[in-house]
């Protein structure tokens, strides 16, 4: 029982995660809240998640990882919503997902970059958002400098079958799924990249362990906040949300 308490007090602090997901991380501000239905895609260990169900949404995770729904599943039962009607993890493919319900709200946050057929994600979302629903979409930037050991997969392995996209090639995607952009920003910039290729060269050729990465997290951490003294510097990632028209 301790571990799982000390487990869950890690995932909250995310110590076990990269540096860009905290960037990402405060976009929760744009969750909607109240008695809203969401639909988190590709949403991993369910962080997101169960931001949603603290700001009283009715949530449906869908990822296509069955481990992914599995860990959910565990910090979800921890957070106390697991048997709640609230909730709902589905282990499957989006594209292959079926509902009677249209949603409030879709957080689609680096998936995209994943999945060939874009397109068609992007316009089976669109078919399950209600009129002036959100989907809100983030992915890597499409002219970031690529990261230490970074490859384009021809196949959809887990790995990125592109590098990403810039704000033009999204917003005429998602305006074919019926889907108008009103809000973007780019975000994590110079410092935090440079931390990032750190960290996933030290991965690589050292031993990597969650004590290892968490505390090379904390010393890297304060060198993300100076991303704002090198404005010319591409990001590396985009941010946008997206309204049904």
């Amino acid at each position: 029982m301790t571990k799982d308490y000390l487990y869950l007090l890690a995932d909250k602090l995310n110590l076990h995660r990269d540096l860009a997901f905290n960037k990402r991380w405060r976009y929760k501000k744009y969750f909607l809240k109240g008695n809203k239905r969401t639909l988190d895609v590709g949403g991993g260990g369910g962080p997101f998640t169960i931001q949603c169900l603290k700001n009283g949404n009715t949530v449906t995770l869908v990822d296509s990882n069955k481990l992914n729904i599995d860990k959910a599943a565990k910090k979800i039962n921890l957070m106390g919503f697991c048997g709640q009607p609230k909730i709902e993890a589905v282990a499957c493919d989006i594209r292959k997902y079926k509902t009677e319900y249209k949603f409030d709200q879709i957080i689609l946050f680096e998936v995209l970059e994943h999945i060939k057929a874009d397109q068609e994600v992007l316009d089976k979302l669109s078919s399950l958002l209600k009129p002036d629903g959100q989907l809100l979409f983030s992915s890597p930037s499409d002219n970031y400098p690529v990261f230490y050991g970074e490859k384009i997969s021809s196949v959809e392995n887990g790995g990125h079958v592109r590098k990403g996209y810039s704000f033009g090639d999204i917003e005429r995607k998602m305006a074919l799924a019926g889907l108008k952009v009103v809000f973007r920003e780019s975000f994590i910039g110079y410092f935090t990249q440079k931390s990032l290729a750190l960290t996933r060269y030290m991965s690589d050729k050292f031993a990597s362990s969650i004590l290892i990465a968490a505390s090379l997290k904390l010393i890297l951490l304060p060198f993300t906040y100076l991303d704002k003294f090198a404005p010319g510097y591409p990001d590396y990632c985009i941010f946008v949300i997206a309204k049904k028209e």
